[in-house]
């Protein structure tokens, strides 16, 4: 993992390295509030695992962070390029205008200028990664941020008669029909060590939809994040059926009465998807703000109609 923090001193700023992990934790907790919590501790074990890259900028004088970025590239089966996606890219809000927020991307991007850089950036962020980042292939959807809490869900609404399909635990055994699926719902980008490292994080509750003939036709998988929000994702499926039983799977899963909210991010395509949420939240569900992929090279050909909710933002493209 090459990472690396900077400390104000004497009024300058300056860039390390590869803070451990304990120090990127601390890190992370006090400069990313609101991007934290769509985090969970394990899924910090990932980005060590995956030797992801690291940027981060802290205050020496009281260990207090006040920026940071990371990145992580993934080939692609049928482009001789790669795509960096970049995430968790926070600048506080008292330390903006001093050039950080630029200087952090310039280092992260170090060697990868021929790569496709790709982020998936906040509704009010877009036009500053358009001007100053060139950024200018954007999906034709967006990504909306989708809230529903305990007390507002009609579970009912999620069963279904179809009774072609088992819901099963991801485990080893069909861990890598999981990952051929996720390979098809991805296109051509291979991600596949890291997405078998998410779905079997030790907060995730992942779920298999299985034909009986064993074909894969869904996954899905709910984290309990720091926050106590239960964020669903991935969650793919081949028909809208299958999303609710695999949705349904989740809810009465091993973090059920744990968490105080459920959140999930789906395409704005996706009608049946919309649908699903509205319909488990008796319309009481609300949106809080949503992302637009973005990329500097090419736009990533990805399905949005099996798509009901993303694995994440910060290093997915969906």
């Amino acid at each position: 993992m090459v990472s690396q923090s900077a400390f104000r001193m004497d009024g300058h700023v300056t860039y390390r390295d590869d803070p451990p992990h304990e120090v990127w934790l601390q890190l992370m907790r006090s400069v990313c509030g609101f991007i934290f919590k769509n985090i969970s501790c394990s899924q910090l074990n990932i980005t060590v695992s995956e030797k992801l890259e690291h940027r981060y900028c802290n205050v020496l004088a009281s260990f207090f962070p006040v920026g940071c970025i990371c990145s992580t590239s993934y080939e692609h089966r049928w482009r001789a390029k790669n795509t960096t996606i970049l995430g968790l890219f926070y600048v506080k809000k008292e330390f903006r205008g001093r050039g950080i927020g630029n200087e952090l991307f310039r280092r992260i991007i170090g060697n990868k200028q021929e790569d496709n850089l790709y982020l998936n950036g906040m509704s009010y962020m877009l036009e500053k990664y358009r001007i100053h980042y060139n950024f200018i292939f954007a999906t034709p959807w967006k990504v909306m941020w989708y809230q529903v809490r305990p007390e507002q869900m009609n579970a009912s609404f999620l069963h279904s008669d179809e009774s072609t399909v088992n819901i099963n635990d991801v485990t080893l055994g069909n861990l890598s029909s999981v990952l051929n699926y996720d390979s098809y719902i991805q296109n051509d980008v291979n991600r596949t060590s890291f997405i078998q490292l998410f779905l079997t994080q030790k907060c995730a509750d992942s779920k298999v939809a299985l034909e009986h003939s064993g074909r894969v036709v869904g996954i899905a998988t709910a984290r309990l994040l720091i926050n106590t929000e239960l964020f669903i994702g991935p969650l793919y499926a081949e028909t809208p059926a299958v999303a609710r039983r695999l949705l349904l799977a989740l809810l009465e899963g091993k973090h059920k009465g744990q968490y105080r909210n459920l959140q999930l991010q789906i395409p704005s395509v996706n009608d049946e998807g919309r649908a699903m949420v509205e319909g488990l939240s008796m319309g009481m569900c609300t949106t809080e703000d949503y992302t637009v992929g973005l990329s500097t090279r090419f736009q990533l050909q990805i399905d949005p109609s099996k798509i009901y909710s993303t694995t994440e933002y910060d290093l997915s493209f969906v």
